[in-house]
């Protein structure tokens, strides 16, 4: 009895940590304009032109709560210039008949339940078919003591949609495979291809990364149907891949309406130059233009909790040693996805391989059962358990910020990767709640992110930032009587600077407060050398009144 009362007890945590961050954070960089894009779908009953970014699925699904009020919405056209989308999708959000919380977190709660609840069941049934049931239920907990899967279901992007279709299309394949009593001239074995497909269809449709998802059921599903010396396998094999093949192609046409279906590949066109090309990113200190093959390695690393790798390995070890053919499900589409992500120099997110993760729930969950089956080992798994629970909790409700212990925990997050790994603008909203609990004083902000600032009480000076253009809010340095900094964890670290020693100046300075794991404060009020370097960095950003004003002071 005790694997589903720890799996029904990791759901409903679940539910309160993910509802706990939904809460506590303020609009990360990328969701206004993915609630926007999705609302006017909704509402427009038109597919947009520029759909470079993304495609339409994920969007849609999480905007449907949203497009169901009666709230204004940007027209279609707005969306035509990708250089106009982040303003339009600013207003929608900030400037509707509805607040922007409310507005923002109503399409973020149905988004975690819908894709949590798709890659429950898919892991569980997963599981529960290739192993025991023991094993399915003990997957949850990992699933749902998972952060990074935790926090991006939680938000209004691509990634957990793309993840949790991905999850579903592998699991009627495998349920067609031999190993797991299926075949193609079994009863439904059609059906099990088709429904592989759809849910194929609708993870390339959330993300153009699953163009690559049908190459990777299919070298499975043909690696478990040829293996062994069988007459005609090769035949049927032919066949299989080409029923699910064509499946996924007839949904994915009738997806884009079958005549808007060259928005796909000009998306997917653009996606894969993106991808390839040269971009800014972060990693252990190291500033990078075309990354390096280790990033998504390194990453899956130290932001996946350390008892879930360990109950992994374990899980990956019985699978070997055991000879568990049917295993071929969990750990080849893994290294296939993993691989084609090294290839990748669009290095800003381990969000980039989150379908990777209800796999790793999946081989954890096993491992788990293995131990909690032997007597001598049994305590050891409790153990592991215990302190995935504590590793996980202790970063409540900030969970986007996590990473496991051997990386520091999450305060020192911002020394490994930043980005959509720790800093993806959510820190603004406990920003202004730290803010108001001191008396709220203006602050020099320099923010990571497109939320706005005053929307959460912040009354600032801008002091650079990436994401939405900030302009002052008519503060005066001259009145200040206290001078406090509040720099994104993403900015202290230069990473989108073209002075990579811009914020150098801090490096050695201790801050005052770090709020959410993302945002350092620094009260300045009595260091007269760091007033002199503000007061410079803000002649260096086109403020020269405010530079002048505090250089005034200081002397």
């Amino acid at each position: 009895m005790l694997p589903p009362v720890l799996g029904t007890l990791s759901a409903l945590l679940g539910l309160w940590m993910g509802w706990g961050f939904i809460s506590s954070s303020a609009a990360t960089f990328d969701e206004p304009a993915h609630l926007a894009r999705g609302v006017c779908y909704w509402k427009t009953g038109a597919l947009l032109k520029n759909l470079d970014d993304h495609p339409p699925a994920a969007e849609m699904a999480a905007a449907l709560p949203p497009a169901l009020r009666p709230i204004n919405f940007p027209p279609r056209e707005a969306f035509d210039l990708p250089a106009r989308q982040p303003a339009v999708s600013e207003r929608f959000l900030y400037g509707n008949t509805a607040a922007a919380d409310p507005l923002l977190n109503s399409a973020r709660s149905f988004a975690f339940i819908l894709w949590m609840a798709i890659l429950a069941v898919a892991t569980f049934l997963f599981v529960t078919r290739l192993e025991d049931r023991a094993s399915g239920w003990l997957s949850l907990v990992f699933l749902f003591f998972n952060p990074v899967l935790l926090s991006n279901s939680a938000l209004v992007t691509t990634d957990a949609g793309a993840a949790a279709f991905f999850m579903a299309a592998f699991l009627p394949a495998m349920l067609f495979s031999r190993d797991c009593g299926g075949g193609i001239k079994n009863r439904g074995g059609a059906l099990k291809l088709a429904l592989a497909g759809l849910f194929t269809a609708l993870a390339m449709a959330s993300k153009y990364s699953m163009a690559l998802l049908p190459l990777f059921v299919a070298i499975t599903l043909a690696a478990d149907l040829l293996r062994g010396e069988r007459r005609g396998a090769a035949v049927k094999t032919l066949k299989a891949v080409s029923v699910y093949a064509a499946a996924t192609l007839i949904f994915l046409l009738l997806i884009y309406r079958v005549t808007d279906i060259n928005l796909y590949f000009n998306g997917l066109f653009e996606t894969s130059k993106r991808v390839t090309g040269s971009k800014t990113s972060f990693i252990n200190g190291l500033h990078l233009m075309d990354g390096v093959w280790w990033y998504f390695p390194y990453a899956f690393l130290v932001k996946n909790p350390l008892p879930t790798l360990l109950l992994a390995a374990v899980g990956l070890f019985y699978s070997f040693r055991k000879g568990k053919r049917s295993h071929l499900w969990i750990y080849a589409p893994a290294f296939l996805y993993l691989a084609f992500a090294m290839r990748s120099t669009f290095q800003i997110g381990v969000r980039h391989v989150l379908p990777l993760l209800p796999l790793l729930a999946a081989a954890a969950g096993i491992g788990a059962r293995r131990l909690l089956e032997n007597r001598r080992l049994r305590p050891a798994a409790w153990v592991l358990i215990a302190l995935l629970a504590v590793s996980v909790l202790r970063v409540h409700p900030h969970y986007l910020a996590y990473f496991n212990e051997a990386a520091g925990g999450a305060e020192r997050g911002y020394l490994r990767l930043l980005d959509s790994n720790l800093d993806w603008g959510q820190g603004l909203k406990p920003l202004g709640q730290y803010l108001a609990k001191i008396g709220a004083p203006p602050v020099y902000l320099s923010y990571f992110g497109t939320a706005r600032p005053e929307y959460y009480g912040i009354r600032y000076v801008p002091l650079g930032g990436f994401g939405r253009p900030q302009t002052p809010t008519g503060e005066n340095p001259c009145l200040f009587t206290r001078h406090i900094l509040a720099v994104s964890a993403t900015n202290l670290q230069n990473v989108y600077y073209a002075d990579r020693r811009f914020f150098d100046w801090l490096r050695d300075r201790k801050p005052d407060q770090v709020v959410g794991y993302s945002v350092f404060v620094y009260d300045i009020t009595e260091d007269r050398a760091a007033m002199l370097k503000l007061a410079e960095s803000l002649y260096r950003l086109g403020l020269p009144e405010q530079g002048r004003c505090l250089r005034k002071k200081i002397i």
